[in-house]
């Protein structure tokens, strides 16, 4: 057991957490401490406390709308990165500080300001512009070049990968910053759902939504969104519109991400439906899952190189390997790895929210 007091904290980010603790005392005494979520701050949080806390309200100072009951908490990512390098003494997850870099002081908008810092000399610029402003060439026929571009952006050493880029920072990793390339196509729509890893449909059918995966995935992650509009992309010509920080809000976590989760996990303990089908490319298997079109903010879909099922009365399909591309369901059945893909539309929602195309 260590005691370890507030004042040892680094000066840097006592800054971050004092922020922090005035964005959830601004909520509250403006009225509105109902609208509190963990997401809304990056060190410091505003935590559900105890078993029954998220169903559990109680009056606030400034309004007679109930809100939840909380506690401050500092954030497990923070928490393990103030661990391991103020009591273990482990230099190894020394980081560059944006905050020194940049010089950004002060107590509120920290991050925000940092992030304008690192990319506001980019917006409205071309790749090919960028190209020019960069000292590494980006190879644009390279898998991920989108984030290679934002490494280079972001002044990151070049040796750093493309993969490695969200926590190249000390405040993006200790605030748990996962950064995302959106590609914007010339109609105005984004190709692509947004992925996150697959999981086992075993283990998922054994949480409950308040400690589940992906609830506190949501809660403890926030996204840097890095938006790219198209002006060419068989010349892999794209213009960068420009960045903003995101969490999603705990009313459309715990409204239809939860109801999306939770009639998956219903239709894994009492049974998916599948039915199948056959084109050109051989037989396709269909299921009752949530989709995309169930409007839902997520949706479940495969995430496996390969297709395999392997069904009970021992029909299979796919070509996939069961090991590297399967599953199994509670009731023996092998099917293609799943994972929850964040709708398309909903981000495209967000972009135009946050960074609206200037007339």
């Amino acid at each position: 057991m260590f005691l370890y007091e507030f004042k040892y904290i680094p000066e840097a980010d006592k800054q971050i957490i004092i922020n922090d603790y005035n964005i959830i005392i601004d909520k509250i005494r403006s009225g509105h401490a109902e609208d509190i979520s963990e997401s809304d701050t990056y060190y410091l949080s505003a935590c559900t406390k105890g078993a029954t806390a998220a169903t559990s309200f109680v009056d606030q100072p400034f309004s007679s709308v109930k809100a939840k009951r909380r506690a401050f908490s500092l954030k497990p990512k923070y928490m393990t990165a103030l661990l391991r390098s103020q009591v273990f003494n482990d230099n190894a997850i020394t980081k560059e500080s944006l905050m020194k870099t940049s010089g950004i002081i002060g107590r509120d908008n920290i991050f925000e300001r940092m992030v304008e810092y690192l990319f506001s000399s980019y917006y409205g610029k071309s790749l090919s512009e960028i190209d020019e402003m960069i000292e590494t060439p980006v190879n644009r026929k390279s898998l991920n070049y989108l984030r290679s571009y934002i490494a280079r952006m972001m002044n990151a050493s070049p040796e750093t990968k493309s993969k490695d880029i969200d926590e190249y920072y000390d405040e993006f990793y200790k605030a748990n910053i996962k950064i995302k390339t959106i590609r914007i196509k010339k109609d105005g729509t984004i190709k692509e759902s947004m992925s996150f890893p697959a999981f086992k449909f075993k283990e998922i059918v054994e949480e409950n939504w308040e400690d589940s995966e992906l609830r506190n995935k949501f809660i403890d992650e926030k996204y840097l969104f890095c938006v790219f509009d198209e002006i060419d992309d068989s010349k892999y010509e794209y213009r960068f519109r420009g960045t903003f920080l995101w969490a999603m809000p705990e009313s459309d976590l715990d409204g239809k991400v939860r109801e999306a989760w939770e009639r998956m996990v219903y239709l894994a303990k009492h049974g998916i439906e599948f039915t199948i089908s056959e084109n050109k490319n051989g037989l396709i298997v269909h299921n009752n899952l949530p989709a995309k079109k169930d409007n839902l903010i997520v949706h479940v879909r495969p995430h496996a190189s390969k297709a395999i099922y392997v069904f009970n009365d021992g029909k299979i399909i796919g070509s996939g390997n069961i090991q590297t591309d399967g599953d199994e369901l509670p009731d023996g059945t092998i099917v293609t790895k799943q994972c929850f893909f964040l709708n398309n539309d909903y981000v495209l929602g967000l972009v135009n929210k946050y960074l609206p195309l200037k007339d």
